[in-house]
Order: structure tokens, then C-alpha cells, then sequence
């Protein structure tokens, strides 16, 4: 089940589970279709209206930025008779004056204030909700990843997750490429933007919630980064790290040098550290 709804989306499920008299649609508009993350989305808003015996329409922009698409696509909802739904928008202000024409049509927030009310919704930031009663989760984690599809754990976070540091992180190391806007969620975080033509060497999944989850850079990545990163992150970081990778069962040094040379700032002082701790 996905655990975790944006506002227009808990609106419609909650008003589905509830209240329906009879057929209920409901809508989900991503930026695009193609994104793993939002196909996670998709699939996991698919198994809830189908769980709840409601119909959910889909759209999305033809790539990142297509505001024009997803416009059109809140038009051909209100067309459709949809009760509410849930978007992940391209531009968030050029998006406004559709969006007031939704409502001004009758897919109002108020069902949702009163879902929030009667507890069975809770807010973990802002415009985000998630079923009161889940599981644990980080929702920090989960407000980050949902408001920045390519949010990465990196460095101190990254390493810390792969038994490679002690270090508890006051907030989560993230990355973004370059050029990419970061967002304003409620969470804390230590935002670093990384360049987008080596961006997703090392970049793996880690599962949060249900449909939902945020890239983690694996280990040989993380500890690159924390070398070529020194100047700021500290030159212990990342000769503890892999002090303790090469303990590990199955490190292979040469992998990660030959993964260095895509590196050049981490390459020289990675090979010194090996040299010293083989």
C-alpha cells in the first residue's frame, strides 16, 4: 500500500473510502512518465485505488519542466469528473492558476483538512501527508525524496548507512546535480551539488516507505567522494571509511581505484591512502 499521499491525492482516497455513493475517479499527474521514481508512484497509487475499488486516471508532463503538459492535464481531469488528485509539479507557481480553476470546479483541500482533523492523515511537511497508524519511517527522508526525485544520501550519511562511520549526522547529507534547484521541505539537510556527467556512478535505491524511496550512493562511491571532498568533510572521513571497507569481505582495491579515475580531485590521495593501509 502506498504509504505516503500528497495532499490532492489523500483527498480523493480518503473522500473514496468514505463517502462514495458510487463510481469515484481519482487522478495522479507526475512531471514525467519514464522517471523510476514517479513510475514507483504510480504503481504504488494504482494498488491503492484498486484496493479501495476507485478509478485512477494517470497524466504527466513529456519531460521535467513541461508545465504546458501537466496544464493540460488538470484540464482533461476536470473534463473527466474527477474527485480530486495528486500532482508533482513542474513549476510550482506557473502551476497556481490551474490549480484554483480545479478547485473553483469542486475538487476543494477541505476533505483533507477533515481527514487530517479526524486523524487518519497526519502532516509530515508541508502539503505532505501520510497515513496515520504506518509503520516508522523516516519522514525527513521521505518529505526530501518526494519533494527531490534525485536526492541522494552522500558522504557522512552515505558511509554511515554502509557501517563505514560512527558518525550520527545532525542532519542528512544530500546531493543534487548540478543546477538543480533545491527545494524547500521542512527537513534539515546539508544539500551538495554534485556534477551531473558522474552524478549516477555508485547511485543505488534505498526503499523508505512502500512506493517510496531516495538514491544512496554504495560504498566505493562514498568513499571517493569523502577524498575528493576532504577540504570540507575532513581528511579523516574518508581514510576511516576505507580503513574499514578494506576490512570488509569482498573489497576489491583495484575496482575502486580503476572507479577513482573518474575522479581526478579524489584519484592521487586515494592511491597515497591504499598504498599506506595495504
Amino acid at each position: 500500500m502506498l504509504g505516503i499521499v500528497a495532499g490532492a491525492f489523500a483527498l480523493a482516497v480518503g473522500a473514496a473510502a468514505t463517502n462514495a455513493a458510487g463510481p469515484v475517479t481519482v487522478g495522479l499527474i507526475t512531471k514525467t512518465e519514464t522517471n523510476p521514481f514517479f513510475v514507483k508512484m504510480r504503481e504504488g497509487a494504482t494498488a491503492k485505488a484498486k484496493e479501495l475499488g476507485v478509478t485512477l486516471i494517470t497524466a504527466a508532463g513529456k519531460y521535467d519542466g513541461d508545465n504546458d503538459g501537466q496544464v493540460a492535464a488538470i484540464e482533461n481531469m476536470i473534463s473527466a469528473g474527477v474527485k480530486g488528485f495528486a500532482i508533482v509539479p513542474s513549476d510550482s507557481k506557473a502551476i497556481v492558476p490551474t490549480i484554483k480553476k480545479a478547485r473553483d470546479a469542486g475538487l476543494s483541500k477541505h476533505t483533507l483538512y477533515r481527514l487530517r482533523e479526524g486523524g487518519r492523515v497526519a502532516a509530515i511537511s508541508r502539503g505532505l501527508y501520510r497515513k496515520a497508524g504506518a509503520e516508522p519511517a523516516d519522514t525527513d527522508l521521505i518529505a526530501i525524496a518526494v519533494k527531490a526525485p534525485r536526492a541522494t544520501l552522500c558522504l557522512e550519511s552515505a558511509l554511515a548507512r554502509h557501517g563505514l562511520s560512527d558518525a550520527i549526522p545532525v542532519a542528512p547529507d544530500v546531493a543534487l546535480p548540478r543546477g538543480t534547484r533545491i527545494p524547500a521541505p521542512d527537513a534539515i539537510a546539508r544539500w551538495h551539488h554534485f556534477a551531473p556527467a558522474t552524478f549516477d556512478i555508485g547511485r543505488e535505491q534505498l526503499a523508505l516507505d512502500g512506493a517510496i524511496s531516495i538514491g544512496l550512493y554504495d560504498a566505493p562511491r562514498s568513499i571517493i567522494d569523502a577524498f575528493r571532498m576532504r577540504a570540507t568533510e575532513g581528511h579523516e572521513l574518508g581514510y576511516e571509511a576505507l580503513r574499514r571497507w578494506l576490512r570488509a569481505s569482498g573489497s576489491q582495491p583495484g575496482q575502486l581505484i580503476r572507479l577513482a579515475g573518474q575522479f581526478p580531485k579524489a584519484e592521487t590521495r586515494l592511491r597515497m591512502a591504499l598504498a599506506a593501509l595495504l
